[in-house]
């Protein structure tokens, strides 16, 4: 099975997602601008409070899965490798830095993609 990188720094978290899997499950309007977007267009960074729910939830339905984002969540946490930003004395989450995902940027890319 597929493994996600999910990143967190002090504030919030996200789960890295190729925007080509969301395509796939048609998950790509059904992300918020909470979310973020790499530059390339190839990547989402699922926000932990809502996106990342949505995203897993349908990722165990397609594997036969019944279950609410919060158990979806659980039963796919061992395909997280978690990615760890100290605030200690670091610059700022890379990820706080990208397009939102409804940017005009994001929003380009999403229909590119």
């Amino acid at each position: 099975m597929k493994k996600f990188r999910f990143i967190v720094d002090p504030g919030h978290a996200w789960l890295e997602v190729p925007t080509k899997v969301l395509d796939q499950m048609d998950l790509t309007f059904k992300i918020s601008k909470y979310s973020y977007l790499s530059h390339d267009g190839r990547l989402a960074y699922l926000e932990e409070d809502c996106d990342m729910c949505v995203f897993l939830q349908a990722w165990a339905k397609k594997r036969g899965y019944d279950v609410s984002a919060e158990l979806a969540s659980e039963l796919f946490a061992d395909h997280y490798e978690t990615d760890y930003h100290d605030a200690a004395g670091a610059p700022e989450c890379f990820v706080r830095s990208l397009p939102g995902y409804g940017d005009p940027v994001g929003s380009f890319h999403r229909r590119a993609s």
